[in-house]
This record gives C-alpha cells, structure tokens and sequence, in this order.
C-alpha cells in the first residue's frame, strides 16, 4: 500500500503511541533506522540513533523541554521532558504542533498520545480554533454566514450524502469568492473571506491544506486578474502556498510582484 506524505503524517499524529512503539524497538533491535526508504529517491523518516539522540540535543532547551528523536517529513518528532513530568503517556509529538499550541495560553494539557485534531481544536477558544476536517464547515459558515443559503442548496442537491470538502468548496465557496473578486464591491466581506483561507493555510490538517491549494487557490489562479485582486486580500501563509501552486505550474508570477 502507497501512503502520500500527507496520509503518513495524519496517520502518525492521530495514532502517536504507535510511533513511540515504533521508536522503543528501533533504540532497542537497530539503535534507529529509516522508514519507507524509496531506492532511487531516498526518504524522510528517520528514527534516531541513541547517538544521534545525544548530538542532536547537545544543546538541549530547557525552556523548550524538547528532545528530537525523529525526523519524519520535514518536522521533528520530539519527547518533551515537562509533559512527561506531568503525565507520562503524553509527551511524544510533533514539534510544529507544540510550537502553535504553545502560543495559546489556554491549553494548559495536551490529550492523551491518542489524540485527534478534533480534541485539540476543542481546547481553544472559538474564534482561533485550530481548523480540521471535523469543525471546518461549522468554522466556515460561522466566518462567512453570507454563504449559508447557498451551502443548504449544495447539501439538497445531495440529498444527505456529504459531497466531500473539495465538492463543498468548489461549488460553494468559489463562484461566490470569484463573484466578489470580480466587482471587489465589498472588500471587508472579501477579507473576512481571505482571513478564513489564512486559517486553512495553517491547519495541520493534510486534507484541508490539499482543499485549499487544489481546490480553492489553483481556480482563483485560473484567472490573472482574480489572482491580482486577490493577493492583496491574503495573509502570508496563504500567498505563500499561492506562490508556489503558481510557480510549479509555471504560470505568470505577476500577480505577486
């Protein structure tokens, strides 16, 4: 079976006790290894070495209080020593997710390793909830309620089956995006409207980050003058997954100049 970066990662951060398992009997058979190596290409997870362990965190953090003992696309995997001190079966997580959990000062404890990005979400306020794909339509109707009526007609169309978030997107919020980008009459409904993509663009959700660049920012980019207008609307997360989607589709780059 062949896992895409993105269905790896979700795997790993949903089921994190499996990765511990994983990591005690690399320390404990081969003293770390490498995971979904590709002959040709190589790979990106790699469970330390004890050594490596040592050398990586020779300069350790007390105030970060965590120890990198993987690498798994791009992000550190690491134990952090002050939740182990408060609860021994949760400290083993992905260190992009600590650092914007960390930021909000209402989680005080993070859940159990098992955890799902639903559970976290929950622990923070409303208004910078931590999309996924759970709470994003909640999350998307609260921000753009302009676009209800015309979200209750996509669901009657299907008569009680979920369309699936690209379905949702492409034929709700897009004719409506694109319609107010053409007449950029209402330029606060707009940036309400950018600010929310803003929060897709961060989510650590695969499944949204791919709704966002393929399904919403690859038909804005359809257009060079929707694209124009709406680079002024994004925040920096979004026109950075903009720019690339643009660059490796070698279209024009103009826009963003």
């Amino acid at each position: 079976m062949n896992l895409d970066k993105g269905a790896i990662k979700t795997i790993l951060t949903t089921f994190s006790y499996l990765l511990f398992i994983v990591l005690i009997y690399s320390l404990s058979i081969t003293n770390g290894c490498r995971l979904f190596d590709d002959v040709e290409y190589g790979g990106e997870i790699e469970l330390y070495s004890l050594e490596q362990i040592l050398e990586l965190n020779e300069h350790y953090d007390e105030s970060d209080g965590c120890y990198d003992v993987a690498y798994i696309y791009q992000d550190n995997i690491v134990i952090n020593s002050k939740l182990y001190a408060a609860n021994p079966k949760n400290y083993l997580l992905w260190k992009d997710l600590y650092s914007i959990l960390n930021e909000h000062k209402e989680v005080t404890a993070l859940p159990d390793a098992s955890y799902r990005y639903g559970d976290v979400a929950n622990n923070l306020q409303a208004g910078d909830r931590m999309l996924n794909s759970n709470n994003i339509i909640e999350v998307f109707l609260e921000a753009v309620p302009e676009i209800k009526d015309i979200y209750k007609d996509e669901m009657e169309f299907w008569e009680g089956e979920f369309p699936g978030l690209h379905n949702i997107f492409g034929d709700v919020l897009n004719p409506f995006l694109l319609e107010q980008l053409k007449t950029e009459e209402n330029s606060v409904l707009l940036q309400r409207i950018f600010d929310f993509l803003e929060k897709m663009a961060t989510s650590i959700d695969s499944d949204i980050d791919n709704v966002l660049v393929v399904t919403i920012l690859a038909r804005i980019g359809d257009d060079i003058g929707w694209l124009k207008k709406a680079v002024k609307y994004m925040g920096s997360n979004t026109l950075k997954k903009s720019y690339q989607f643009e660059k490796e589709l070698g279209r024009s780059l103009k826009p963003f100049q």
